[in-house]
Protein backbone atom coordinates (compact mmCIF):
# COMPACT_ATOMS: atom_id res chain seq x y z
CA UNK A 1 0.00 0.00 0.00
CA UNK A 2 1.20 3.50 -0.90
CA UNK A 3 1.05 5.98 1.43
CA UNK A 4 0.29 8.90 -0.83
CA UNK A 5 -2.11 10.04 -3.41
CA UNK A 6 -1.62 12.33 -6.59
CA UNK A 7 -3.72 15.13 -7.64
CA UNK A 8 -5.11 12.80 -10.21
CA UNK A 9 -6.35 10.59 -7.65
CA UNK A 10 -8.15 12.96 -5.47
CA UNK A 11 -9.42 14.34 -9.10
CA UNK A 12 -11.09 11.16 -9.46
CA UNK A 13 -12.99 11.06 -6.25
CA UNK A 14 -15.27 13.55 -7.65
CA UNK A 15 -15.18 15.45 -4.69
CA UNK A 16 -16.74 18.90 -4.51
CA UNK A 17 -14.00 21.80 -5.24
CA UNK A 18 -13.63 22.94 -1.49
CA UNK A 19 -13.04 19.52 -0.43
CA UNK A 20 -10.34 18.88 -3.17
CA UNK A 21 -8.88 22.69 -2.56
CA UNK A 22 -9.22 21.70 1.57
CA UNK A 23 -6.81 18.57 0.95
CA UNK A 24 -4.16 20.01 -1.53
CA UNK A 25 -3.56 23.09 1.06
CA UNK A 26 -3.49 20.63 4.10
CA UNK A 27 -1.74 17.41 2.57
CA UNK A 28 1.99 17.58 3.17
CA UNK A 29 3.83 17.29 -0.48
CA UNK A 30 6.14 13.88 -1.29
CA UNK A 31 8.60 13.36 -3.58
CA UNK A 32 7.83 9.56 -5.17
CA UNK A 33 9.12 7.63 -7.71
CA UNK A 34 6.53 5.66 -10.15
CA UNK A 35 6.58 3.34 -13.06
CA UNK A 36 6.28 5.46 -15.96
CA UNK A 37 4.25 4.02 -18.92
CA UNK A 38 3.24 4.26 -22.76
CA UNK A 39 1.42 7.23 -22.43
CA UNK A 40 3.80 9.30 -20.63
CA UNK A 41 5.96 8.05 -23.81
CA UNK A 42 8.82 6.28 -22.08
CA UNK A 43 10.03 2.74 -22.30
CA UNK A 44 8.66 0.22 -19.69
CA UNK A 45 10.55 -0.53 -16.63
CA UNK A 46 11.12 3.24 -16.87
CA UNK A 47 10.43 5.26 -13.92
CA UNK A 48 10.43 8.99 -12.94
CA UNK A 49 9.78 11.64 -9.83
CA UNK A 50 6.75 13.15 -9.24
CA UNK A 51 5.26 14.99 -6.26
CA UNK A 52 2.39 13.48 -4.40
CA UNK A 53 0.39 13.92 -1.30
CA UNK A 54 1.15 12.42 2.05
CA UNK A 55 -2.30 11.06 3.32
CA UNK A 56 -0.73 9.10 6.01
CA UNK A 57 1.14 12.28 7.19
CA UNK A 58 -2.45 14.21 7.05
CA UNK A 59 -3.92 11.29 9.46
CA UNK A 60 -1.57 11.37 11.77
CA UNK A 61 -1.69 14.75 12.00
CA UNK A 62 -5.49 15.14 12.63
CA UNK A 63 -5.50 12.31 14.65
CA UNK A 64 -2.63 13.88 17.31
Amino acid sequence: MQGYVTELDLTRLSLPSNALKFLKEHMPEQLVTVPTNHEDGAANGGTKEEVALDYEEFLNQFLE
